[in-house]
């Protein structure tokens, strides 16, 4: 399991995919490394949602899942 954690872009720059850019490099690394699921708690779900993470969990805390492989 790897977590996604203090990811920003200047204000100036947001709304140019540097953000989507950032986390799928993030899931990149993440699947290159062998890890199998990516976790992120944050208070900007939609953003991570359209990334295509998941509730894994819901009505738990706001952590927010993406699978790096394929499922069975």
């Amino acid at each position: 399991l790897a977590e996604i954690r203090s990811l920003a872009v200047h204000p100036d720059y947001q709304g140019l995919g540097i953000g989507r850019m950032l986390v799928e490099a993030c899931v990149e690394r993440a699947r290159e490394r062998g890890v199998f699921e990516v976790m992120a708690i944050t208070a900007s779900e939609g953003f991570f949602k359209s990334c295509g993470f998941d509730f894994t969990l819901p009505g738990e805390k706001k952590a927010l899942f993406i699978q790096t492989r394929d499922r069975l």
